[in-house]
């Protein structure tokens, strides 16, 4: 102990040479130490605007998303994306997921932003800081939106005027496994009718093309080659015939989410709580021949993809009083 109170003194003391390098010089060299890793950190950082399209996107995806007033978030998807890949509800149920889970962006760190470039899309992952949850991995992929199809794609920063022009061509938020990151759990079955709609007025289309290329892949397999078969069966379903004209009158009878029980498994959580299966509708349907019909369907989900995953056409029971005439007897039966 002796020792080291000796050395301990000579360090400070400043009339020996050691001394005066230990408490002149040393905290100069800390000071030069952490300017060196000051400057090495800040070269590994993106420019700050290079970040802005994935800051903008999130600010947006965490408003809040609801249907009327989603306007600018939606307006960020790429046209031909939301008319084919990505559903407005999903998009709103993600929303709502992220608010819950892990609150409104704070940070994104420009040191953990990676970024490339392939042809028109540009391409971002970085660690985002939450107000509940920190580094989480959010990726972005974006393109340009305010030049024409001659102008080279941008590179690197972007200008005050372009940098909110962009579309979002996909996207993921990968958080960490502790948390139960389901969306499924935020679906809201009435952000799905317009598309429910859609498919039941398209599914007395002659032929239903459109119709088809909104169900499931294998559904649609099964129905892709045999169209015309499927047009004479709904056909003969509503005691309509080929010359028929179609007027297509659909009400909403019922909408509902179906969930399925939770997970038993052993290292899942007594307390969690069933998922979403997906979505079942009814519509009550006339003006597509003789008969009115029932049209039941089951939405499933798989990323940010709403399709049909069956559906079921039964014609209503005719509960009116019928007249049957003997013509031997002229008598008169009565079935109601």
């Amino acid at each position: 102990m002796s020792i080291l109170n000796e050395f301990v003194g000579l360090l400070f003391d400043v009339s020996s040479p050691a001394g005066t390098i230990f408490v002149f010089v040393f905290p100069w060299f800390g000071v030069l130490l952490y300017y060196l890793f000051f400057l090495t950190k800040r070269v590994k950082e993106v420019p700050a605007a290079v970040v802005e399209p994935l800051t903008h996107f999130l600010d947006l995806l965490t408003e809040g998303a609801s249907s009327g007033y989603d306007k600018r978030l939606m307006n960020l998807f790429h046209p031909d994306l939301l008319a084919a890949a990505v559903h407005r509800g999903v998009v709103r149920a993600m929303a709502r997921c992220v608010c819950t889970k892990l609150g409104k962006p704070v940070n994104i760190p420009r040191d953990t932003v990676l970024v490339n470039y392939d042809g028109e899309n540009n391409h971002i992952i970085a660690l985002v800081d939450f107000e509940k949850e920190q580094q989480v991995k959010c990726r972005m992929t974006w393109r340009d939106c305010a030049g024409s199809k001659d102008k080279p794609p941008q590179r690197g920063p972007l200008s005050a005027e372009v940098r909110q022009q962009f579309h979002v061509m996909a996207f993921r938020i990968e958080p960490h496994k502790k948390i139960n990151f389901f969306t499924e759990k935020f679906l809201c079955a009435e952000d799905f009718i317009p598309f429910a709609e859609k498919f039941v007025e398209q599914l007395f289309d002659r032929p239903p093309v459109a119709a088809v290329e909104m169900m499931h892949p294998s559904l649609r397999e099964k129905h892709i080659d045999s169209i015309d078969k499927l047009q004479r069966d709904i056909q003969l379903t509503c005691g309509a015939s080929a010359d028929d004209p179609v007027n297509v009158n659909h009400t909403l009878v019922s909408a509902k989410l179906m969930c399925r029980p939770a997970s038993n498994d052993d290292g899942a959580s007594q307390t969690e709580e069933a998922s979403v299966g997906g979505i079942e509708m009814i519509f009550r349907v006339s003006g597509v021949g003789r008969r009115d019909v029932d049209v039941n369907l089951f939405l499933t989900f798989s990323g940010l993809q709403c399709t049909v995953a069956c559906y079921r056409v039964a014609a209503v029971p005719d509960t009116r009083t019928q007249v049957i005439v003997d013509c031997e007897t002229g008598e008169k039966t009565f079935i109601g």
